[in-house]
């Protein structure tokens, strides 16, 4: 019964790996030359921008290796978790942050489509009109 409540609680390899990939995509996206040399509005929409934008290149990076797509749902869920733990950092209220985080979702897989699309042309003007889109 131990073993099971542990096994319950201790979190699994893709979560662990998530988390630690987000974390040094976050870093990556708060690098402050994309705000003060390439023009990202250094607001709460342009940090959400610069972070869908590295969890693209992440997602697309792990791809070949993540046959069952745990690591994937993992990360998107460690970005969802942060969003909403950010939304309640800065004073969002419950019933908003919900009402929020559904459109920061819908904002996400539209990016990463949209993203994704591009550089699969392997285009760089697509690319750069999807992200000037965005």
């Amino acid at each position: 019964m131990f073993a099971q409540l542990v096994q319950f609680f201790t979190p699994s390899q893709a979560k662990h790996d998530a988390a630690v990939r987000y974390a040094a995509l976050v870093q990556k996206a708060r690098n402050p030359v994309f705000y003060t040399e390439y023009g990202v509005a250094d607001t709460l929409d342009g940090r959400f921008e610069m972070i869908l934008v590295q969890m693209m290149f992440e997602l697309k990076a792990i791809r070949a290796d993540d046959i069952d797509g745990a690591l994937r749902q993992a990360l998107a869920e460690a970005f969802f978790d942060d969003m909403d733990r950010s939304l309640r950092e800065i004073g969002v209220s419950d019933t908003g942050v919900g009402k929020r985080v559904k459109r920061m979702v819908e904002a996400f897989y539209g990016r990463v489509d949209a993203y994704e699309k591009a550089i699969e042309v392997n285009n760089d003007t697509a690319i750069i009109e999807a992200l000037k889109r965005n």
